[in-house]
């Protein structure tokens, strides 16, 4: 039965978690959302870091600004959304 409902299908991107490959996180952080828009996969998410609530809790700072990231990330795609 088909109701209209529409399943959007995203992965979610938090830079600086990945693992250190001596490789700079820019050109990784494109060919991740590269992949992701060849997959048919309808956005991706961007983590965006806040202070941590606690004093026990480390805060990874993010190696990007969000938004100047996301524009970037917009001039190397076409079809996927970055949110």
């Amino acid at each position: 039965m088909d109701n209209g409902a529409t399943m959007h299908l995203a992965v979610s991107l938090f830079p600086g978690t990945a693992h250190l490959t001596g490789e700079p996180e820019f050109p990784r952080l494109v060919r991740f959302v590269q992949q992701a828009e060849a997959a048919a996969l309808d956005m991706v998410l961007l983590a965006d870091s806040a202070p941590a609530s606690d004093s026990g809790t480390v805060n990874n700072p993010m190696p990007f600004e969000a938004t100047t990231l996301l524009a970037a990330l917009a001039t190397v795609t076409s079809r996927i959304g970055l949110v």
